[in-house]
């Protein structure tokens, strides 16, 4: 089965603000490298020993995906992408879908200049691996809960595990 491509959050989705914020909150708890400023918009106590030291690991690897863009002086320019609905999708699975109670997008970060940025277009290439030009995060976002909340994930390169 083929990856589902990625596309640009439409400019008018009532998640874009939200996305967008928690985008900005995570990089800079990133870049902060303080476990306890990104830990809880990690999972906080969710998350495992094991997960947190890999996180560590890559926040800390001069040559992890993320190195450029936390090592960058001026603000990496960043793409928010959700997933495609799939052209088989019916009207009432494409309704359903946009009444869902949350989002989810991929967020991507680059410290490369203009033209020779590119972005994953698949959530297999936000797999942060060395090499890639740029570093992702998925951020779910819930309005279920009283007060609506969001959590980010990392995927970890090939044999790192994911968080």
């Amino acid at each position: 089965m083929a990856p589902v491509p990625l596309a640009e959050l439409a400019s008018d989705s009532p998640w874009l603000p939200r996305i967008e914020a928690a985008a900005d909150e995570l990089l800079a708890a990133l870049k902060s490298r303080d476990v306890r400023r990104w830990k809880p918009l990690l999972g906080g106590r969710w998350l495992g020993a094991g997960d947190q030291r890999a996180i560590e690991r890559l926040l800390d690897d001069r040559c992890s995906a993320f190195a450029a863009v936390l090592a960058a002086d001026t603000p990496p320019a960043r793409k928010i992408l959700g997933w495609t609905v799939p052209p088989g999708y019916s009207a009432d699975e494409r309704t359903e879908i946009a009444a869902r109670p949350g989002a989810e997008a991929l967020v991507c970060w680059s410290a490369k200049e203009g033209g020779d940025r590119r972005w994953p277009r698949s959530a297999a290439e936000a797999d942060n691996a060395r090499g890639r030009g740029f570093a992702c995060a998925r951020i779910v976002h819930s309005s279920l809960a009283e007060a609506p909340g969001w959590r980010a994930f990392i995927e970890l390169p090939a044999g790192a595990g994911g968080v």
